[in-house]
């Protein structure tokens, strides 16, 4: 969630809250369909931007920006944004949240046994999921938000096998 809003996980929660209400001011469905009422304005310009392409100054901690293939779907966003929102907007449940990430990376330094292409995993839009079929029968599974974070290593559903997911980061100039 921090990856959608653009920030790090050392951020105060001041910060999150201003992010996430630019970003809410910036991309806010009305906002989207007001720009596709006026067409050649302006406004409309910014509306065909992508909404992961951000106008601003590089961040302080260095951290990059992800620009997401679908840049088209501001639909897309606009649930990612909300669901960032719900987990980080007041400290019991950031609380709550920082404490599954902790767990997950911990998790990170157990025997890996395989490694897994991202591209060769099916990706479920619906559920924001990457998957991909464990020898026993169960699944392997990592969200896009888990990658973001820095999440790369999971463990099959149903046994004690675990891999690293490798990918290559795609930098848009």
């Amino acid at each position: 969630h921090y990856a959608t809003l653009g920030l790090a996980r050392t951020v105060s929660d001041a910060d999150i809250k201003r992010r996430y209400q630019s970003l809410l001011l910036k991309y806010h469905p009305d906002k989207r369909q007001q720009r596709q009422v006026n067409p050649g304005t302006a406004a409309a310009t910014v509306a065909a931007a992508s909404p992961w392409q951000e106008d601003e100054a590089p961040r302080a901690d260095g951290a990059e920006t992800r620009v997401r293939p679908d840049e088209e779907d501001a639909e897309w966003f606009w649930l990612r944004l909300q669901e960032a929102w719900q987990a980080l907007r007041d400290p019991a449940s950031r609380a709550t949240y920082d404490a599954a990430l902790t767990n997950r990376i911990i998790l990170q330094d157990r025997p890996i046994n395989a490694t897994l292409d991202l591209d060769e995993m099916e990706w479920n839009e619906a559920q924001g999921l990457y998957s991909q079929e464990c020898r026993c029968g169960g699944e392997f599974t990592i969200s896009e938000d888990e990658l973001g974070d820095g999440c790369d290593t999971v463990s099959c559903s149903m046994c004690s096998l675990g891999v690293r997911i490798v990918y290559e980061e795609v930098s848009v100039d």
